[in-house]
């Protein structure tokens, strides 16, 4: 079989997102160590020494070869069956129930669903524990009931309509909310901070006027825009100790789009690893976040190409790292000739009109890219270019309104 890569195209298109899929279907070849424990089953490349601790067992893979050095069955059987290297040997630990195995293809372990809007894909190369992946679905499900501005039985859209139970502290009404809310909130608040308004998660007011993705083309009434800005100021959002937060401004509502799926992704990378996945894509539509490599290679992340059929404009190889992209070509309507996209100006309350079509952050945190796609964006090519010679733990990609490339 040919050797292949694993292109992650990023965009968040279903379409897409299923071609991935289809991709990643096809076997990697290459020669593997499958261990299979009986409740799990882990992979390692052949070619990579290491010595993984199991159950009281020692497997050393040294120089394309595998074996068992120390082990606590009582007949030991499994050290005295010496190396394997070939796909017709095994290591067999009866009393662990340790399957050691050699393997010339892999194929990658993957569930999928539709949250936050998009198309979510989660594919583990290192693991075939299946377990493991709706885990970490439960965990979008889960997210999906805290932070969703629009479903009217999450939490946000609750507080934002003010649905939950109200606490007198100190002759303010608060709203005692969960842990996981609180921290988004307070995150989000940091960074509205940090880029001083540009970036801004008490724009709900605004955001909720517009619809870029339920097929209705209307532009909102010039004035409703104008009264909705009145009702975004981030300084009227107090957190107080026990999960306590009061909102001052009745008409205020806290849209968390700009890095929910960042912030998610973060807590499924984390999840994963925990959970001794070292090779892994978690892809929530346009937020990549990769754990480690492919099994000793980098992973291929193409950049699509504004307004193609999944057209590739370029390429990076990159491992453990998040990549995240924004743009006017994924959620935007047109009307009298004219394209509405969905990264709105916490100034105007309509769409960033700058030289930028996309803007791609490569960096470790997929919270931060996801912040940073549309910060950036809002600031534009020139400063979107100082800000990333003035911070080297990132790297973006620009391309303008014209689809070329910016150095």
């Amino acid at each position: 079989m040919k050797k292949r890569d694993y292109l992650i195209i990023i965009s968040i298109t279903t379409l897409l997102l299923l071609a991935i899929l289809l991709t990643k279907k096809t076997s990697v070849q290459g020669r593997y160590v499958k261990i299979n424990s009986g409740s799990k089953v882990m992979l390692y490349p052949i070619d990579i020494d290491r010595t993984i601790e199991l159950d009281g067992n020692t497997v050393v893979i040294n120089g394309g070869h595998v074996y068992v050095s120390e082990a606590t069955c009582p007949d030991k059987l499994c050290m005295s069956m010496g190396e394997i290297n070939s796909t017709d040997e095994q290591i067999v630990c009866l009393p662990h129930k340790l399957v050691v195995e050699v393997t010339d293809e892999l194929v990658p372990t993957s569930v999928n669903g539709f949250y936050f809007d998009t198309y979510v894909e989660l594919t583990m190369f290192d693991s075939e524990d299946t377990d493991i992946l709706n885990g970490a679905m439960d965990i979008c499900a889960g997210y999906e009931l805290i932070c969703s501005s629009t479903d009217i039985n999450s939490e946000l859209y609750k507080l934002n309509h003010r649905l939950l139970p109200e606490t007198n502290k100190n002759g303010i009404i608060c709203y005692q909310i969960s842990d996981e809310l609180y921290d988004m909130i307070s995150t989000g608040l940091e960074l509205s901070k940090q880029s001083n308004g540009k970036f801004n998660i008490a724009l709900g007011a605004v955001t909720s006027l517009w619809d870029f993705t339920g097929g209705d083309s209307s532009l909102p009434e010039k004035k409703d825009i104008t009264e909705a800005l009145l009702h975004t100021d981030i300084n009227d959002i107090s957190l107080y100790g026990d999960n306590m937060i009061s909102i001052a401004d009745d008409r205020l509502m806290i849209d968390l789009g700009g890095m929910a799926k960042g912030y998610i992704a973060d807590v499924i990378k984390d999840y994963l690893k925990e959970r001794n996945v070292n090779s892994a894509i978690i892809s929530l539509g346009h937020n990549i976040n990769l754990i480690g490599d492919k099994l000793g290679d980098d992973f291929t992340v193409g950049i699509k190409k504004p307004f193609t059929n999944n057209e590739i404009i370029t390429t990076v190889k990159i491992k453990d790292k998040s990549v995240v992209t924004s743009g006017i070509y994924e959620r935007y309507f047109e009307s009298d000739g004219r394209l509405y996209h969905h990264i709105l100006s916490p100034t105007t309350g309509y769409p960033v009109d700058n030289d930028l079509s996309s803007i791609t952050i490569i960096s470790d945190s997929s919270l931060m890219g996801d912040y940073l796609s549309t910060y950036l964006f809002i600031l534009g090519s020139e400063d979107a270019e100082k800000y990333n010679a003035e911070n080297d733990d990132i790297d973006i990609i620009r391309i303008d309104k014209e689809i070329r490339l910016l150095d």
